[in-house]
């Protein structure tokens, strides 16, 4: 009978184990602010536009898409975050004023943006145009 009661025993044991550490995992990960926070959130971090069309909207590691390879990371690469990314005109920075006589000759707009999220409560991360490491499936 033992020989019976021992072998199920242990396998019950594993299986309660396997169960609490996935919940756990699962938990851990799962919970956050939706897609559509995610993109409310991220367009009242744009600059100001005219107009932003919505390219796409992802979840994942952090490092999924802070320019691949990039080894400055603004937070932990493996934190979830959201990605959401847009298509419009975004204006850069033209440098410092000229000097008098001289003309600024600022960049030509950039044509999409990408804002970083924080999976969990929608706080902002990172930014970055034009779009880097975005693939919006």
């Amino acid at each position: 009978m033992w020989r019976c009661v021992l072998p199920f025993s242990l396998m019950l044991c594993a299986a309660t184990a396997a169960g609490i550490v996935g919940a756990a995992v699962f938990c851990e990960a799962h919970p956050g602010i939706s897609s559509s926070e995610a993109i409310a959130a991220a367009q009242r971090q744009l600059p100001e536009v005219r107009a932003a069309d919505l390219l796409g909207v992802r979840a994942g590691r952090f490092d999924d898409f802070w320019y691949p390879g990039s080894e400055d990371f603004a937070a932990p690469r493996d934190r979830r975050v959201w990605a959401v990314a847009f298509r419009g005109q975004f204006f850069g920075n033209c440098g410092p004023a000229p000097f008098p006589g001289m003309e600024a000759h600022c960049p030509p707009p950039n044509t999409s943006i990408m804002v970083i999220l924080d999976y969990r409560d929608g706080s902002f991360i990172e930014g970055a145009s034009p779009v880097s490491g975005f693939d919006a499936r």
